[in-house]
Protein backbone atom coordinates (compact mmCIF):
# COMPACT_ATOMS: atom_id res chain seq x y z
CA UNK A 1 0.00 0.00 0.00
CA UNK A 2 0.81 3.54 -0.92
CA UNK A 3 -0.36 7.06 0.25
CA UNK A 4 1.10 10.22 -1.93
CA UNK A 5 0.45 13.62 -0.73
CA UNK A 6 0.03 15.14 -4.23
CA UNK A 7 -0.70 18.55 -2.76
CA UNK A 8 -0.14 19.89 0.50
CA UNK A 9 -1.55 23.43 1.93
CA UNK A 10 1.34 24.37 4.27
CA UNK A 11 2.50 28.34 2.95
CA UNK A 12 0.52 30.60 0.67
CA UNK A 13 3.80 32.08 0.46
CA UNK A 14 5.90 29.35 -0.97
CA UNK A 15 2.60 27.63 -2.87
CA UNK A 16 -0.20 30.10 -3.54
CA UNK A 17 -3.50 28.37 -3.01
CA UNK A 18 -2.21 24.89 -2.67
CA UNK A 19 -4.56 22.27 -1.81
CA UNK A 20 -4.41 18.81 0.22
CA UNK A 21 -4.55 16.65 -3.01
CA UNK A 22 -4.49 12.72 -1.74
CA UNK A 23 -4.13 9.61 -3.69
CA UNK A 24 -4.23 5.93 -2.42
CA UNK A 25 -3.08 2.83 -3.88
CA UNK A 26 -2.91 -1.00 -3.17
CA UNK A 27 -1.72 -3.57 -4.90
CA UNK A 28 -1.69 -7.40 -4.20
CA UNK A 29 1.45 -9.64 -6.40
CA UNK A 30 0.47 -13.80 -6.61
CA UNK A 31 2.26 -16.34 -8.58
CA UNK A 32 -0.76 -18.24 -9.15
CA UNK A 33 2.00 -21.09 -10.33
CA UNK A 34 5.67 -20.97 -11.84
CA UNK A 35 5.20 -18.50 -14.90
CA UNK A 36 2.09 -16.50 -14.45
CA UNK A 37 1.90 -13.71 -12.14
CA UNK A 38 -1.31 -11.69 -11.23
CA UNK A 39 -1.35 -8.31 -9.76
CA UNK A 40 -5.02 -6.44 -8.56
CA UNK A 41 -4.60 -3.17 -8.09
CA UNK A 42 -6.70 -0.53 -6.66
CA UNK A 43 -6.14 3.39 -6.68
CA UNK A 44 -7.76 6.70 -5.07
CA UNK A 45 -6.81 9.85 -6.16
CA UNK A 46 -8.50 13.08 -4.54
CA UNK A 47 -7.88 16.76 -5.78
CA UNK A 48 -9.56 19.77 -4.36
CA UNK A 49 -8.51 22.15 -7.15
CA UNK A 50 -6.65 21.21 -9.70
CA UNK A 51 -3.09 20.52 -9.18
CA UNK A 52 -0.71 23.44 -8.05
CA UNK A 53 3.01 23.11 -8.07
CA UNK A 54 3.79 19.84 -9.47
CA UNK A 55 3.51 20.56 -12.74
CA UNK A 56 -0.08 19.63 -13.01
CA UNK A 57 0.76 15.95 -13.18
CA UNK A 58 -2.68 13.55 -13.22
CA UNK A 59 -4.32 16.89 -14.37
CA UNK A 60 -3.67 17.58 -17.63
CA UNK A 61 -5.50 20.09 -19.59
CA UNK A 62 -7.35 19.04 -22.92
CA UNK A 63 -10.81 19.83 -24.77
CA UNK A 64 -9.84 23.60 -23.92
CA UNK A 65 -10.31 23.02 -20.24
CA UNK A 66 -7.96 23.82 -17.82
CA UNK A 67 -8.76 22.45 -14.16
CA UNK A 68 -5.31 23.99 -12.67
CA UNK A 69 -6.55 27.66 -13.16
CA UNK A 70 -6.66 28.42 -9.77
CA UNK A 71 -3.04 28.84 -8.76
CA UNK A 72 -2.93 32.50 -7.83
CA UNK A 73 0.55 34.70 -8.25
CA UNK A 74 1.98 35.88 -5.41
CA UNK A 75 4.83 38.67 -4.97
CA UNK A 76 7.57 38.32 -2.35
CA UNK A 77 6.68 39.64 0.70
CA UNK A 78 2.87 39.64 0.49
CA UNK A 79 0.06 37.08 1.05
CA UNK A 80 -1.40 35.32 -2.26
CA UNK A 81 -4.74 36.62 -3.41
CA UNK A 82 -7.60 34.35 -2.87
CA UNK A 83 -7.54 31.60 -5.45
CA UNK A 84 -10.75 29.96 -8.12
CA UNK A 85 -13.33 27.90 -7.49
CA UNK A 86 -12.60 24.39 -6.00
CA UNK A 87 -13.22 22.08 -9.48
CA UNK A 88 -13.13 19.25 -7.14
CA UNK A 89 -11.63 15.76 -8.96
CA UNK A 90 -12.17 12.27 -7.43
CA UNK A 91 -11.34 9.28 -9.40
CA UNK A 92 -11.20 5.52 -8.72
CA UNK A 93 -9.11 3.01 -10.93
CA UNK A 94 -9.65 -0.75 -10.80
CA UNK A 95 -7.61 -3.45 -12.56
CA UNK A 96 -4.17 -5.06 -13.09
CA UNK A 97 -1.50 -6.99 -14.60
CA UNK A 98 -1.05 -10.38 -15.54
CA UNK A 99 2.55 -11.72 -16.59
CA UNK A 100 2.65 -15.14 -18.36
CA UNK A 101 5.94 -16.48 -19.59
CA UNK A 102 5.33 -20.08 -21.48
CA UNK A 103 8.77 -21.35 -22.78
CA UNK A 104 10.02 -18.31 -25.37
CA UNK A 105 6.56 -16.76 -25.24
CA UNK A 106 5.83 -13.84 -22.74
CA UNK A 107 2.34 -12.35 -22.85
CA UNK A 108 1.80 -9.06 -20.45
CA UNK A 109 -1.52 -7.52 -20.73
CA UNK A 110 -2.80 -4.57 -18.39
CA UNK A 111 -6.50 -3.42 -17.73
CA UNK A 112 -7.25 -0.21 -15.81
CA UNK A 113 -11.19 0.97 -15.64
CA UNK A 114 -11.35 4.87 -14.34
CA UNK A 115 -14.27 6.21 -12.64
CA UNK A 116 -15.12 8.96 -10.92
CA UNK A 117 -16.41 12.46 -10.87
CA UNK A 118 -15.28 15.83 -11.69
CA UNK A 119 -16.43 19.51 -10.93
CA UNK A 120 -16.38 21.75 -14.12
CA UNK A 121 -17.66 24.97 -14.55
CA UNK A 122 -19.55 25.86 -18.08
CA UNK A 123 -19.23 28.18 -20.74
CA UNK A 124 -21.16 30.58 -18.53
CA UNK A 125 -18.90 29.88 -15.83
CA UNK A 126 -21.58 27.99 -13.34
CA UNK A 127 -20.01 24.68 -12.30
CA UNK A 128 -21.13 20.93 -13.23
CA UNK A 129 -20.23 17.86 -11.85
CA UNK A 130 -19.61 15.69 -14.51
CA UNK A 131 -19.12 11.46 -14.22
CA UNK A 132 -15.69 10.20 -15.01
CA UNK A 133 -16.33 6.82 -17.35
CA UNK A 134 -12.74 5.30 -19.30
CA UNK A 135 -10.27 2.55 -19.39
CA UNK A 136 -7.09 1.27 -20.77
CA UNK A 137 -5.77 -2.00 -21.86
CA UNK A 138 -2.47 -2.68 -22.64
CA UNK A 139 -1.18 -5.68 -23.73
CA UNK A 140 2.61 -7.03 -24.96
CA UNK A 141 3.24 -10.26 -26.30
CA UNK A 142 6.79 -11.35 -26.74
CA UNK A 143 9.15 -14.21 -28.56
CA UNK A 144 12.82 -14.59 -27.70
CA UNK A 145 15.08 -17.44 -29.17
CA UNK A 146 18.97 -17.36 -28.88
CA UNK A 147 19.68 -13.00 -29.62
CA UNK A 148 16.38 -12.33 -30.99
CA UNK A 149 13.70 -10.42 -29.32
CA UNK A 150 10.02 -9.58 -30.59
CA UNK A 151 7.89 -8.19 -28.99
CA UNK A 152 4.45 -6.48 -30.11
CA UNK A 153 2.15 -4.15 -28.05
CA UNK A 154 -1.43 -2.43 -28.15
CA UNK A 155 -3.10 0.10 -26.79
CA UNK A 156 -6.62 1.34 -26.04
CA UNK A 157 -8.35 4.34 -24.45
CA UNK A 158 -11.39 5.64 -25.24
CA UNK A 159 -12.68 9.15 -26.83
CA UNK A 160 -15.47 11.36 -26.91
CA UNK A 161 -16.57 13.38 -30.20
CA UNK A 162 -15.55 16.80 -31.17
CA UNK A 163 -19.37 17.78 -30.58
CA UNK A 164 -19.51 16.33 -26.93
CA UNK A 165 -18.00 19.44 -24.91
CA UNK A 166 -17.84 19.00 -21.53
CA UNK A 167 -17.95 22.57 -20.76
CA UNK A 168 -21.60 23.09 -22.31
CA UNK A 169 -24.91 23.21 -20.56
CA UNK A 170 -25.29 19.21 -19.77
CA UNK A 171 -21.82 18.39 -18.93
CA UNK A 172 -22.00 15.05 -20.68
CA UNK A 173 -19.56 12.46 -18.95
CA UNK A 174 -15.41 12.53 -19.55
CA UNK A 175 -13.78 9.82 -21.10
CA UNK A 176 -10.27 11.40 -21.17
CA UNK A 177 -7.91 9.24 -19.09
CA UNK A 178 -5.38 10.28 -17.17
CA UNK A 179 -3.45 8.76 -14.79
CA UNK A 180 -2.35 9.83 -11.39
CA UNK A 181 1.43 10.55 -11.90
CA UNK A 182 2.57 9.87 -15.75
CA UNK A 183 6.12 9.85 -14.54
CA UNK A 184 7.45 11.07 -18.26
CA UNK A 185 8.29 7.26 -19.07
CA UNK A 186 5.17 6.42 -20.84
CA UNK A 187 6.03 3.61 -24.16
CA UNK A 188 9.62 4.51 -23.42
CA UNK A 189 11.27 1.96 -25.77
CA UNK A 190 8.48 1.81 -27.82
CA UNK A 191 9.05 5.37 -29.30
CA UNK A 192 11.70 7.86 -29.80
CA UNK A 193 9.78 10.82 -31.03
CA UNK A 194 6.00 10.57 -28.90
CA UNK A 195 8.06 9.64 -26.10
CA UNK A 196 11.58 10.27 -25.31
CA UNK A 197 14.20 7.43 -25.23
CA UNK A 198 17.62 7.48 -25.20
CA UNK A 199 17.52 11.35 -24.37
CA UNK A 200 15.11 10.42 -21.45
CA UNK A 201 13.40 14.29 -21.86
CA UNK A 202 12.08 15.30 -25.20
CA UNK A 203 9.01 13.96 -26.53
CA UNK A 204 6.45 15.26 -29.00
CA UNK A 205 4.00 18.10 -28.64
CA UNK A 206 5.98 18.57 -24.88
CA UNK A 207 4.36 21.43 -23.29
CA UNK A 208 0.65 20.48 -24.54
CA UNK A 209 0.56 17.69 -21.55
CA UNK A 210 -3.26 16.72 -22.98
CA UNK A 211 -1.88 15.61 -26.17
CA UNK A 212 1.98 13.73 -25.22
CA UNK A 213 1.64 10.16 -24.80
CA UNK A 214 4.27 9.85 -22.31
CA UNK A 215 1.71 11.89 -20.25
CA UNK A 216 -1.74 11.41 -21.21
CA UNK A 217 -2.37 8.22 -23.28
CA UNK A 218 -5.55 9.44 -24.35
CA UNK A 219 -5.19 12.17 -27.68
CA UNK A 220 -6.86 14.96 -25.69
CA UNK A 221 -10.57 13.87 -25.10
CA UNK A 222 -10.56 11.81 -28.62
CA UNK A 223 -8.67 8.54 -27.34
CA UNK A 224 -5.78 6.74 -29.01
CA UNK A 225 -5.43 3.44 -30.46
CA UNK A 226 -1.49 2.97 -31.04
CA UNK A 227 -0.06 -0.53 -32.12
CA UNK A 228 3.56 -1.26 -32.30
CA UNK A 229 6.23 -3.61 -32.82
CA UNK A 230 10.14 -3.94 -31.77
CA UNK A 231 12.85 -6.13 -32.72
CA UNK A 232 16.04 -6.42 -31.06
CA UNK A 233 19.23 -8.44 -31.72
CA UNK A 234 22.20 -9.09 -30.32
CA UNK A 235 24.98 -9.06 -32.82
CA UNK A 236 27.29 -9.82 -30.56
CA UNK A 237 26.96 -10.05 -26.13
CA UNK A 238 27.98 -6.26 -26.33
CA UNK A 239 26.18 -4.71 -29.39
CA UNK A 240 22.39 -4.69 -29.72
CA UNK A 241 20.47 -3.45 -32.97
CA UNK A 242 17.12 -2.39 -32.99
CA UNK A 243 14.35 -1.53 -35.19
CA UNK A 244 10.68 -0.41 -33.65
CA UNK A 245 7.76 0.46 -35.65
CA UNK A 246 4.47 1.97 -34.43
CA UNK A 247 1.39 3.75 -35.85
CA UNK A 248 -1.85 4.97 -34.63
CA UNK A 249 -4.81 6.57 -34.34
CA UNK A 250 -7.79 8.08 -32.39
CA UNK A 251 -10.43 6.81 -31.71
CA UNK A 252 -13.20 9.51 -32.53
CA UNK A 253 -12.55 12.40 -35.08
CA UNK A 254 -10.55 15.11 -34.06
CA UNK A 255 -11.44 18.86 -34.36
CA UNK A 256 -8.87 19.98 -37.12
CA UNK A 257 -9.77 23.97 -36.86
CA UNK A 258 -9.57 23.41 -33.11
CA UNK A 259 -6.15 25.48 -31.58
CA UNK A 260 -3.27 23.90 -29.60
CA UNK A 261 -4.27 25.62 -25.89
CA UNK A 262 -5.25 23.75 -23.06
CA UNK A 263 -5.02 20.83 -25.27
CA UNK A 264 -7.16 21.40 -28.43
CA UNK A 265 -9.43 24.11 -27.59
CA UNK A 266 -12.55 23.43 -29.93
CA UNK A 267 -13.60 25.21 -32.70
CA UNK A 268 -17.10 27.46 -33.09
CA UNK A 269 -17.82 24.33 -35.67
CA UNK A 270 -16.15 21.11 -35.28
CA UNK A 271 -16.94 19.20 -37.98
CA UNK A 272 -16.84 21.83 -40.43
CA UNK A 273 -12.78 21.83 -39.21
CA UNK A 274 -12.14 18.07 -39.78
CA UNK A 275 -13.04 14.06 -39.16
CA UNK A 276 -9.36 13.47 -39.26
CA UNK A 277 -8.73 10.37 -36.50
CA UNK A 278 -4.99 9.01 -38.38
CA UNK A 279 -2.14 10.38 -35.84
CA UNK A 280 0.93 8.93 -37.85
CA UNK A 281 3.25 6.23 -37.88
CA UNK A 282 6.83 6.49 -36.59
CA UNK A 283 10.26 4.40 -37.60
CA UNK A 284 13.66 3.97 -35.26
CA UNK A 285 16.39 2.51 -35.47
CA UNK A 286 19.23 2.14 -33.10
CA UNK A 287 21.94 0.24 -31.24
CA UNK A 288 23.36 -0.07 -27.72
CA UNK A 289 27.24 -0.83 -27.70
CA UNK A 290 28.28 -1.82 -23.87
CA UNK A 291 32.14 -1.39 -25.61
CA UNK A 292 33.71 -1.67 -21.36
CA UNK A 293 32.37 -2.63 -17.80
CA UNK A 294 29.81 -0.01 -16.97
CA UNK A 295 29.70 2.02 -19.77
CA UNK A 296 27.22 2.32 -22.75
CA UNK A 297 27.09 4.10 -25.97
CA UNK A 298 23.09 4.42 -27.14
CA UNK A 299 22.54 5.54 -30.97
CA UNK A 300 18.82 6.22 -32.32
CA UNK A 301 17.41 7.34 -35.65
CA UNK A 302 13.58 8.13 -36.08
CA UNK A 303 10.75 9.69 -38.14
CA UNK A 304 7.24 10.62 -37.37
CA UNK A 305 5.49 10.16 -40.13
CA UNK A 306 2.53 12.77 -39.35
CA UNK A 307 -1.18 11.98 -40.07
CA UNK A 308 -3.88 14.45 -40.47
CA UNK A 309 -5.70 14.73 -36.80
CA UNK A 310 -2.35 16.31 -36.15
CA UNK A 311 -3.45 19.49 -38.06
CA UNK A 312 -4.51 22.01 -35.96
CA UNK A 313 -5.51 26.02 -36.68
CA UNK A 314 -2.57 28.14 -34.94
CA UNK A 315 -5.09 30.99 -33.96
CA UNK A 316 -8.82 30.66 -33.41
CA UNK A 317 -10.87 31.22 -36.51
CA UNK A 318 -7.40 30.62 -38.70
CA UNK A 319 -6.64 28.40 -41.26
CA UNK A 320 -5.74 24.60 -40.69
CA UNK A 321 -2.20 24.07 -40.54
CA UNK A 322 -0.45 20.85 -42.36
CA UNK A 323 1.13 18.88 -39.74
CA UNK A 324 5.13 18.65 -40.84
CA UNK A 325 6.87 14.87 -40.64
CA UNK A 326 9.08 14.91 -37.27
CA UNK A 327 12.99 13.51 -37.47
CA UNK A 328 15.23 13.22 -34.43
CA UNK A 329 18.60 11.36 -33.79
CA UNK A 330 20.03 11.31 -30.45
CA UNK A 331 23.25 9.52 -28.93
CA UNK A 332 23.72 8.82 -25.11
CA UNK A 333 26.98 7.79 -23.52
CA UNK A 334 26.64 6.49 -20.18
CA UNK A 335 28.23 5.17 -17.02
CA UNK A 336 27.01 3.39 -14.22
CA UNK A 337 28.71 2.91 -11.20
Amino acid sequence: MTFVQIGEALDRFAAPNQKDNIAILASMEVDVFKGLTVKPTYAYAQYHGGNCGTANLGTAAYGGYNPNTNCTAVTAGSVAAPGGVGRYIERHYIGGDVRWTFGPISVQPTFIYLLGKQDIPNRSGALNTVDISSFITDTIVGFRTGPLNMEVRAMYTPGQGANNDNQNGGGGTVRTYQAINPGFAYMTGWSEIWTGGVDYSTGFLVGRSGLTLRESPSYDKYGRLFLAGAVDYSLTPALTLRLTGNVSWTDTKVDTKGTLVNGITPSGNPFNGGKEQYLGNEWVVGLTYRFAPNMAFDLAGAVLITGDALNAALVAGGPVQQAKDVWKGSARFRVTF
